[in-house]
């Protein structure tokens, strides 16, 4: 028994052969091509492998774009600094050579990034890292967005865009909606939270209600706006080119810049109406080359009425606006309502027919709205509102001289409500 348990373990080792020699490494003789898909070198901004949701299997020639965020998002904005395909075994890769310099240089590093394919829906996620992993893109699906006003009526002509994540990211679908106020998104995704924003004429842009998964359909509600027009000048008189404009929310906006002339259409605005103000953007440039960023610096431009337009001079370069001298305007409406129970509320809104400065207030106690005004030449509006409602029910205008001296008084007749 005892030989034949020593030749039996004579026999095996003589069957493994001679052991590796010192140093040799395990895997010796396994053929790994280089570089591996899933490895990660200094060069590396961004790696992962593209796979449909359902089945885990890799999506090949999915387009991956990267982005950074744009704080100026004016209609149309958003360049990818990078956009790249995924290769047959799904992986994609975005290497530091990849990236768009000019971009990289005025916007910094990427943020966001956005894959799709044909047939998938796009998926999006925040933090741009090199690390592998699993992108799962859905199902794509059509998505109906009905867009009507305060009062029930459809509203055609809207642009409905569709993004996922930040504001500041550019849309990745968009449609318009026909005369019965219908749009359809094409190829969005089941996943993700997505994020939609609405322009139309005459509206107020802002982000639409959102839909839960099972809604085959969303509607939406905008409300009136109107458009500001002006030009805005620098210190010295001259156009001041390409200000960002925008209005209080300061996020996906609305915005607009100056043209070449200095002078700027501004649409959709929740804050367009007279009495209130929207704002221009300084940048380092102010005003030079390309829209800048919005900066901590900004310029207050007064809402003119309708017909009129807003005229701002900025002030010089480190310089505050210095204050100029005001004197005071009384404005005294007339009215002949037939009882006082239907005496209305009246606002009077003052426009500086220079430069289009504006200045707003009601109607006190005393029958008059007075006005600390810069002396000059004023087109001054009187709009009547019934108690409990806010639609104009009678309107007056008239012009008026503020004295530096001694200031102005102009009575104003108001007819009678229709």
């Amino acid at each position: 028994m005892k030989w034949a348990a020593v030749l039996g373990l004579f026999a095996l080792a003589s069957i493994a052969g001679p052991s590796s020699p010192a140093g040799a490494a395990e895997d010796e003789g396994e053929d790994v091509a280089e570089p591996l898909p899933w490895r990660i070198d200094a060069e590396t901004v961004f790696l992962r492998r593209v796979v449909e949701a359902a089945s885990g299997r890799p999506v090949a020639g999915a387009t991956v774009r990267l982005y950074a965020e744009d704080p100026l998002p004016i209609p149309g904005f958003g360049s990818p600094l990078a956009t790249v395909a995924s290769g047959a075994d799904g992986w994609v890769r975005v290497r530091k050579a990849d990236l768009d310099a000019a971009l990289l240089e005025r916007y910094g590093k990427p943020v966001w990034a956005y894959a799709e394919a044909p047939g998938l829906g796009p998926n999006g996620e925040y933090g741009i890292t090199a690390e592998d992993g699993d992108w799962e893109l859905g199902p794509s699906t059509t998505r109906r967005v009905a867009i009507e006003d305060r009062i029930g009526r459809p509203v055609a002509g809207a642009r409905v865009g569709w993004f996922l994540g930040c504001g500041h990211m550019p849309d990745l679908r968009s449609a318009r909606t026909g005369p019965d106020g219908v749009a359809h998104l094409v190829g969005v995704s089941t996943q993700g939270a997505a994020e939609m924003w609405v322009d139309a004429p005459g509206f107020a842009s802002g982000y639409a209600r959102g839909w839960l998964p099972w809604e085959p359909s969303v509607t939406t509600t905008v409300e009136w706006s109107g458009v500001v027009e002006g030009t805005i000048l620098r210190h010295d008189g001259t156009p001041a080119a390409y200000v960002p404009i925008g209005g209080h929310g300061f996020h996906r906006g609305p915005w607009t810049v100056t043209d070449a002339n200095g002078h700027f259409r501004f649409v959709g605005s929740d804050h367009a109406f007279p009495g209130s103000s929207v704002y221009g953007e300084l940048g380092a440039a102010e005003g030079d080359g390309a829209a800048e960023r919005p900066s901590p610096r900004q310029v207050k431009i007064p809402v003119p009425p309708p017909g009129h337009r807003a005229i701002v001079r900025l002030p010089a370069p480190g310089a505050e606006a210095a204050p100029s001298s005001t004197t005071r305007l009384v404005v005294e409406p007339r009215i002949a309502w037939p009882t006082s129970k239907d005496e209305p509320r009246l606002r009077v809104i003052a426009v500086h027919s220079e430069d289009g400065w504006t200045t707003a207030t009601e109607v006190g106690e005393q029958g008059v709205a007075p006005f600390d005004v810069r002396p000059g030449r004023y087109d001054v509006h009187v709009e009547a509102r019934r108690e409990g409602c806010e639609l104009v029910c009678s309107r007056a205008r008239a012009t008026a001289v503020a004295d530096a001296t001694y200031g102005g008084w102009v009575p104003v007749k108001m007819p009678l409500p229709a």
